[in-house]
């Protein structure tokens, strides 16, 4: 018993040595990841098209960083990172708990491993899966490792569920409304990293998919919500304002 005790010890003063050690910088050299959201017919994404505008703004901002591009489909293209070759179990109809878990890995093994935090701008599905990914870790569930990410941009993601479960089956019925993860998700309303992340949400009006109240479900204060009216679901990783706002909260004061 003292020997485990002893042990959790160290790992804590380890963690917080970590933490201490990569204090907040809201600089723009670090690792930022790009993720997309779930693909309607489950076909894939092409992430040089559905991150162009992101891409663009960051290095105009003046991001000198890596700029890493994260797919989980089987039919993603040019895409730098695929989940799939972290976890080989993952498919095309893995839930999105399940493939923050992965996400958790690749930073856990790629980034945080060797002291390096990352920002992440994650749209739709792929907020799930960083939330997870962040969540599972301040949890010690199984499969989950600590990670440091500094700052969280969330664009049109059900953090409530969608209606548009109801119309499908496989992949998408876990972003059903009733479905049983969503009450894991929502047990802590802000879940931290090693580092003091810094979420900012993103939400439109005028979203087919995503309604208001499941866009603005995480625990953050005015200044980190944007709210737009006119981009329909997909159009948050390309209408002008939302691309700009979202790299610009990379490097805003935590809340």
């Amino acid at each position: 018993m003292l020997k485990h005790t002893l042990w959790a010890m160290l790992c804590a003063l380890l963690l917080c040595a970590t933490t201490l050690s990569h204090a907040r910088t809201d600089d723009k050299t670090k690792p930022v990841l790009l993720i997309h959201g779930w693909s309607y017919f489950q076909a894939g994404w092409d992430c040089s098209t559905y991150f162009h505008d992101l891409k663009t703004e960051l290095l105009a901002q003046g991001f000198t960083g890596p700029i890493i591009t994260v797919g989980y489909y089987e039919g993603d293209v040019n895409c730098d990172v695929n989940l799939r070759n972290v976890d080989a179990t993952i498919t095309d109809n893995t839930p999105w708990r399940a493939l923050g878990r992965a996400l958790n890995q690749y930073i856990q093994q790629t980034f945080t491993s060797t002291g390096q935090p990352v920002d992440v701008i994650a749209h739709s599905m792929g907020g799930l899966m960083t939330r997870a990914a962040v969540l599972g870790a301040q949890l010690g569930e199984d499969g989950f490792a600590p990670i440091m990410i500094e700052d969280a941009v969330l664009l049109g993601s059900p953090h409530k569920g969608t209606n548009i479960g109801l119309m499908c089956s496989k992949q998408c019925y876990s972003l059903r409304r009733d479905y049983p993860d969503y009450e894991w998700l929502n047990a802590v309303g802000r879940p931290q990293s090693l580092l003091q992340t810094d979420w900012s949400i993103q939400a439109t009006t005028t979203d087919q998919f995503v309604a208001l109240d499941s866009a603005l479900n995480l625990a953050v204060d005015k200044a980190h919500r944007f709210i737009v009216t006119g981009p329909i679901h997909i159009g948050l990783v390309s209408f002008n304002a939302c691309v700009r706002h979202a790299v610009q909260s990379l490097v805003t004061a935590a809340d």
